[in-house]
């Protein structure tokens, strides 16, 4: 009888891992924050077309997110030290809000809620762009 109880709690504990993991990989997914290398304007931002090209100053701040149907996440988007969130822009199949605060030129950080664009299935990913100067 001890054997039996043993590989019941056993198999129910190695269950409960195995559930929890599943639940773990369908959560957003949102890359660190990275500043772009190029001279060129990805997405249209600021004033400034896509493919334009950015000003002396001017530097382009992105964050990738994944989300699955129905999901929300919430994105910090900074500027490096000594400059300032001049726009922002998205790409993909999200769309997203400013949370806080609400209005964020010439801060140096604000907070996006970002969900699914409006009729997609399934997974979504996209981009934020912040404009920084």
């Amino acid at each position: 009888m001890h054997t039996f109880r043993v590989l019941t709690v056993t198999s129910a504990v190695a269950a409960l891992a195995t559930s929890g993991v599943a639940t773990a990989a369908t959560a957003p997914v949102v890359s660190k924050e990275r500043t772009l290398t190029g001279t060129k304007a990805p997405v249209a931002i600021g004033g400034l077309k896509k493919g334009a090209r950015l000003p002396s100053k001017d530097r382009i701040v992105v964050r990738a997110v994944t989300l699955s149907k129905g999901q929300k996440a919430t994105v910090t988007m900074t500027a490096s030290k000594g400059t300032t969130l001049k726009a922002l822009a998205r790409s993909g199949k999200i769309a997203f809000t400013v949370a806080s605060p609400k209005s964020f030129a010439g801060k140096r950080s604000v907070k996006v809620r970002v969900t699914a664009a409006a009729k997609t299935k399934g997974k979504v990913s996209g981009r934020i762009y912040a404009l920084v100067r």
